[in-house]
Parts: C-alpha cells; structure tokens; sequence
C-alpha cells in the first residue's frame, strides 16, 4: 500500500468552553489535525457549535503504535465513548464512537497505488440489489420527511400560491413621491421592473435611499387609502444628499454653482 510515517503522530482532547469544561472528543492525528473542525461527525460539529471547542495537544510526536494506545486509553479515561448519536444530549456529549487504536492514518499512497485504484474504479457499476436498497432508503428518508408536522400544509400552501407571513406586499413610488403601483410580495416587484429583491428590502428597511430609481415600502406601513407612509418620510436623513461647499441639500459639491 506504501510507506508508513510512524513518528509524527499527536494525541490530543476537545474540551467545551462551559464554566465546568468537559472532554468531549480523544483523538489521533498528523500536522494540524487536532484543530480541523472539518471531516467530524454530525455529533462533534453540533456539539462543539453549541458548547464550543478548546483544543488540547497532550502528546506527540511520537510513534504511530504509541499514539493508539494513548488514544484508547484515554477515551476510556475521558469517558467520551458512545453508541448515543444524539448531539441534544447535555448528559452524553461523548463523540467518540469507537474505542480507538485504529485507522488508516499515516500511511501514503503511492502514484502506482492510486493509478490501480482508478484503474479498478472506472467503469465500474452498482449491483442490481445495491440500487434496490438505496431506492428502499431514499423512500424510506422521503417518507419520514413527509410526515412531519406540518410539513403538508406548508407544501400546499406553496403549490397554492398562499403567501406565508414572512412575504410582504410593497408599495412602489417614483422619486417625486408619486405613487405607482403594489405588489403582492417583493418577488413579483422583482419581476416586474428588474430591481435587485435586497435592494427593494433594503429600501424598506431604510437602508437605501432607491432601489432601480425607484422609492419602496411596506403596505403595512402606508395608510391603506391614500398609500402615503405612516412616518412621512421617504428618505431617512442620512440620505439626503449634502454640499460641502455652500452647505445645502439638494446637489453635491462636484455640481456646486459657487464652485470656483
């Protein structure tokens, strides 16, 4: 298979960042490994979001024999061991779910290994009954998917056409205050004259004086009749626009008419 380096190994914990820290994780690794937080289980990554992640190199480098019995020593000592997949468990965040001394780790594939393993790859297929059973198991996630709650009414909301709470209808104005048009939801005013869908919230949120030269609001922040905002203002006043030279609104100082 090729070459081992058997004498840059590290063992290291992870511990949380609670008052009271806790190991959760005993592990082996190379170089940097102790501090990846990529190619973890499901279990270690919610953990260590929830609770953090202080990481802990004990030993190393030493010989990769050393390092597995250190690790499985230890997991037993930490009692990070668990058959417990469950990451909302504050009673088990163990995220170990063996008991070490294994794994392929230090050992370096040759050129003529990986041309082999290509070689035996390419053209290969999937048996008529692994296609079965990965068919049985999508229908299987599918199905569990489809009877949570809610999750039927949601989908016929959305194949209706039934906007959610979370849509908003938004009135569109000209520059000059006059107003245009309302649309049912920020999509469709998207749609219908091209401005960018964040611009427009952005617009409504205050944030941006226009959004594709044009003025947006909330409907539910306009009176209903006569669609003028509730605040009576259009553009905050950190929009207005400032000379530098005369001191007024209105023009910047590039088109200043006492610019010398």
């Amino acid at each position: 298979m090729g070459e081992k380096d058997s004498n840059r190994f590290y063992g290291y914990k992870h511990w949380t960042l609670e008052e009271v820290q806790r190991c959760f994780y005993v592990g082996k690794g190379q170089k940097d490994r102790p501090f990846h937080r990529k190619s973890r289980n499901h279990k270690w990554k919610a953990i260590a979001k929830r609770l953090g992640c202080r990481v802990e190199v004990c030993i190393g480098p030493i010989l990769h024999e050393k390092v597995l019995l250190w690790e499985t020593f230890n997991i037993i000592e930490e009692n990070t061991y668990t058959n417990n997949f469950h990451y909302n468990d504050d009673f088990d965040i163990g995220c170990n779910f063996s008991y070490g001394g294994i794994g392929p780790i230090g050992w370096t594939v040759t050129e003529e290994t990986r041309k082999k393993m290509s070689i035996a790859a390419t053209g290969k297929k999937q048996s008529e009954e692994h296609k079965r059973n990965n068919k049985a198991s999508n229908s299987i996630a599918q199905k569990k998917a489809w009877e949570k709650p809610g999750r039927k009414e949601r989908q016929s909301e959305a194949v209706s056409g039934i906007k959610s709470g979370r849509h908003h209808s938004v009135n569109c104005y000209t520059k000059s205050f006059k107003y245009i048009a309302t649309y049912p939801c920020i999509t469709d005013a998207e749609k219908q004259t091209n401005a960018c869908h964040s611009h427009i919230r952005q617009v409504c949120l205050g944030n941006r004086p226009y959004a594709k030269g044009y003025i947006w609001r909330y409907v539910e922040d306009c009176d209903p009749n006569t669609h003028v905002p509730h605040n009576g203002h259009f553009i905050h006043e950190h929009h207005v626009v400032h000379c530098s030279i005369c001191h007024k609104t209105g023009h910047r100082r590039t088109n200043c008419p006492n610019k010398s």
